[in-house]
C-alpha cells in the first residue's frame, strides 16, 4: 500500500465529517535532465600511397630496368616490373583508398613529379628520352622537349593484381597504356560509385615498358613520379 493510499484511508475513518470540504493532493516533482551530446570525428578521404607487403607506409619506390645494349638501327624495348610475392619484400603497392563513409567513384593516376607533358628521363650530361611520344620513338608527338621515347605502364601476363586491403574489389578495375603527347598521366586504376567504403585496394603485377629510341646514348636514365587520386 502506498503512502498515498494510506493516507487517504485514515481521512475516511477519523475525518468523515469533513470529507465534503477536504481534498488531499499529491505533488509530484519532476527531474529535469540535461542534454550531453558527444561527437568524435575521423577525418578521411580520398588517399593515394605507396605501401610495403606488410602494410607500412613506403616514401619512395624506385624500379630499375635490367640494362640494354646500344642500338643504332631500330628502337628497343626495356621493362621493368611491379609483382607481389612474398620473397620480394621490397616490392609494394600502388593504393588507392577511401577512407570516409561515403562511398564515390574514384581515379588512381600516375604522372612525372615536375614537368607535366614536357618532362623527360634524365640521362647523362644533358642528355634526356622522352616518356610520352610515339610507340617507335620517332615522333616528338606535338610537346616541346625534342627527345624520342616513350612509356607505357601495362598488365603482366592476363591480368594486373588488385587486392582488398579492406573491402571487396568490386567496382575497381585496372587500367593502364601509354602516356602520350597530349596524356601526361596514366589511369591506374578507377572504383565505381558502388565500391566499398570505407576500402582499400593494392596494385600489383604491373610493368613499365620504356621504348628507347635508336641511337639513344647510354647511361642511366631516371624520372621521378606522382600517384594522385581524385
Amino acid at each position: 500500500m502506498s503512502i498515498s493510499n494510506r493516507i487517504k484511508k485514515f481521512t475516511a475513518v477519523s475525518l468523515l465529517g469533513l470529507l465534503a470540504t477536504f481534498s488531499l493532493t499529491s505533488l509530484a516533482y519532476a527531474t529535469i535532465l540535461a542534454e550531453l551530446d558527444v561527437t568524435y570525428e575521423v577525418t578521411g578521404g580520398l588517399q593515394a600511397a605507396i605501401k610495403n607487403i606488410d602494410g607500412s607506409d613506403m616514401e619512395d619506390l624506385s624500379l630499375a630496368a635490367g640494362a640494354v645494349a646500344y642500338n643504332s638501327a631500330s628502337a628497343e624495348t626495356a621493362t621493368v616490373e611491379l609483382v607481389h610475392t612474398d620473397d620480394v619484400k621490397e616490392t609494394g603497392y600502388f593504393v588507392a583508398a577511401n577512407t570516409s563513409g561515403t562511398a564515390a567513384a574514384w581515379t588512381l593516376s600516375i604522372a612525372p613529379s615536375t614537368g607535366g607533358n614536357d618532362a623527360v628521363w634524365d640521362g647523362p650530361g644533358d642528355i634526356a628520352m622522352d616518356f610520352n611520344d610515339a610507340a617507335d620513338g620517332t615522333d616528338d608527338a606535338g610537346d616541346t622537349d625534342t627527345v624520342g621515347g616513350q612509356l607505357s605502364i601495362l598488365k603482366i601476363g592476363e591480368t594486373a593484381n588488385i587486392d582488398a586491403l579492406i573491402g571487396v574489389t568490386t567496382g575497381v578495375a585496372f587500367v593502364g597504356g601509354a602516356f602520350s603527347g597530349t596524356t601526361g598521366s596514366v589511369t591506374l586504376m578507377t572504383g565505381t560509385s558502388g565500391t566499398s567504403a570505407p576500402g582499400a585496394w593494392g596494385l600489383t603485377d604491373i610493368k613499365f615498358s620504356q621504348v628507347i629510341p635508336a641511337s639513344q646514348a647510354g647511361g642511366e636514365y631516371s624520372m621521378d613520379f606522382t600517384l594522385s587520386i581524385i
